[in-house]
């Protein structure tokens, strides 16, 4: 039985863009991957000087859950 899933990824070192779009073409692996979100910008917290992070949000099916 296929359940709806929603996954959050994010990234702030490297190429970020392009580590997003591997992450979405991993998850596509397991999972029917339906949506996916623009991509936002958001400030870290905690620890200083470091980058932005970029996420993305991304809805799909799958049975692994």
């Amino acid at each position: 039985m296929q359940e709806e899933v929603i996954l959050l990824l994010g990234s702030n070192s490297g190429r970020r863009i392009r580590r997003l779009q591997g992450g979405i073409a991993a998850l596509a692996g397991g999972m029917e991957v339906g949506r996916v979100s623009r991509i936002y910008a958001g400030e870290p917290s905690g620890r200083a000087n470091q980058p932005w992070y970029l996420n993305v949000a991304v809805r799909g099916e799958t049975a692994l859950a």
